[in-house]
């Protein structure tokens, strides 16, 4: 739950005509490119073959193509061009080494990304994750371009300015309902909820004993309702949160005093032993330990305030970035492990990845966001006659839905299904946030949010 606090980028709408496009094409990947730079290259080989044939005063552009149903890990298509004479008419052969390409008009949002190439990554991740999501338009097609013109003063010049071009086209809400009213999830850490004095308090308790990292502590007001707010990012996605209030919120609130919830937010280490005798050395409550889902060893502790956490063992853990404990998964305990799996499937739109009916565990997967792979989930058999009440527990892992259509059509959806869920309630003219939880049938809370 990372968030920019530099100025941010303008975006403004535009007609693009249709083009007759003349350059030189690559295939990569995001991995690829980001290792040897094969963006870079390709508009250097570009421009070596403009100053041979005295193309060196129009605009270059820098288009990327995208394949159906596109992940990051896939490989995609970047073209290096120039704009040619006419659509129409008669079209010369590409010379060799080039290939020539035509692109129909489109409308387009454009966004200005000022700076250093190295951070036009901030301006996309603006567009895409931000404005986008927000506005009443989605991508048209699956390709978007940069434009190099006059302005652009090098790839390291402070002052040197680029356009970023996406096809859009209106959203309609009225629109045919998407085929899967579930969208695609993915896992982006979470918060832990802090009594309003005990802020500070909290971020010495986690950075001493989880040997975590502190940012600075911000007063955004996430919720419109709440009177005041303090939010503080720890390590690894993980942020502490307070909120002053007189008013009950829909969302930003925890439970104290009662039950643990059967949601288990679990915290990977190496040497579980160790950590189990260094926590119980510095006063931390901390269970025993026992076996758990995946063959592994497992803990709990309860933090500040008594915040219920939970500790696996995972001795082939080669990088803490020299933390305590790292990011593990998250174990939620059910009544009925059949019916759970299939509920999990149809409402959170989780796959299942192995079912271990004789353990009384299945094994399911979202996605995760910022980075490749995905974020595993641990559905377990509670014992019988244990209680199913909701619990909103103070650690509250979170999956993102970025668009906001998307978002606003899951909440609906889980309404209308009958799936116990909360108002959606946030922030989103000022600081882009929203929230909303729901309660699968055995209480567990399943907390998702929107930027």
């Amino acid at each position: 739950m990372t968030r920019a606090v530099n100025q941010e980028p303008t975006v403004r709408m535009t007609t693009v005509p249709a083009r007759d496009l003349l350059g030189m094409k690559v295939e990569t990947t995001f991995s690829e490119d980001h290792k040897h730079n094969i963006a870079g290259q390709l508009m250097a080989r570009f421009g070596e073959w403009r100053e041979m044939h005295g193309y060196t005063n129009v605009k270059v552009y820098l288009h990327s193509f995208f394949p159906p149903d596109f992940e990051p890990s896939m490989p995609f298509a970047m073209f290096a061009c120039i704009e040619t004479e006419t659509v129409t008419g008669t079209v010369a052969p590409a010379p060799e080494g080039l290939e020539r390409l035509t692109l129909p008009a489109v409308q387009a949002a454009v966004v200005t990304h000022v700076g250093p190439i190295s951070r036009i990554r901030h301006t996309y991740d603006f567009f895409l994750k931000r404005w986008l999501p927000m506005s009443d338009y989605k991508e048209s097609h699956s390709w978007h371009f940069q434009q190099y013109d006059e302005r652009f003063k090098g790839v390291h010049d402070p002052s040197s300015q680029l356009d970023i071009v996406f096809p859009v086209m209106l959203r309609k809400e009225q629109e045919a309902p998407l085929a899967a009213a579930v969208p695609s999830l993915s896992y982006d850490g979470g918060q832990i909820d802090v009594l309003w004095d005990h802020h500070a308090d909290a971020i010495r308790w986690y950075t001493s004993h989880f040997k975590w990292k502190s940012d600075p502590t911000y007063d955004w007001r996430q919720d419109e309702l709440a009177d005041e707010e303090k939010i503080t990012q720890l390590s690894f996605g993980t942020w502490l949160k307070s909120v002053r209030t007189s008013r009950k919120l829909h969302h930003l609130f925890a439970d104290r005093g009662g039950p643990d919830p059967h949601v288990r937010w679990c915290w990977n280490t190496k040497d579980i032993a160790a950590a189990h005798r260094q926590l119980a050395a510095e006063g931390v409550r901390v269970s025993d330990i026992y076996p758990g889902p995946g063959d592994r060893h497992y803990f709990d502790l309860w933090a500040w305030e008594g915040t219920r956490l939970t500790v696996c063992g995972w001795p082939e853990l080669s990088d803490d970035a020299g933390a305590l404990l790292t990011p593990g998964w998250v174990r939620i305990g059910v009544s009925d492990l059949a019916s759970a799996v299939n509920w999990y499937i149809q409402f959170v739109g989780m796959d299942l990845v192995a079912l271990e009916a004789e353990s009384g565990t299945a094994m399911m997967q979202l996605g995760v966001e910022h980075h490749h792979g995905r974020s595993l989930w641990w559905l377990e058999q509670l014992p019988e006659g244990v209680s199913t009440e909701p619990v909103n527990g103070p650690a509250r892992p979170y999956c993102v839905v970025h668009d906001k259509w998307k978002f606003e059509r899951y909440h609906r959806y889980l309404r209308e299904s009958g799936v116990p869920v909360s108002e959606i309630s946030g922030n989103p003219p000022v600081l882009g946030f929203s929230w909303f939880h729901f309660f699968d049938p055995d209480g567990n809370r399943f907390n998702i949010y929107r930027y």
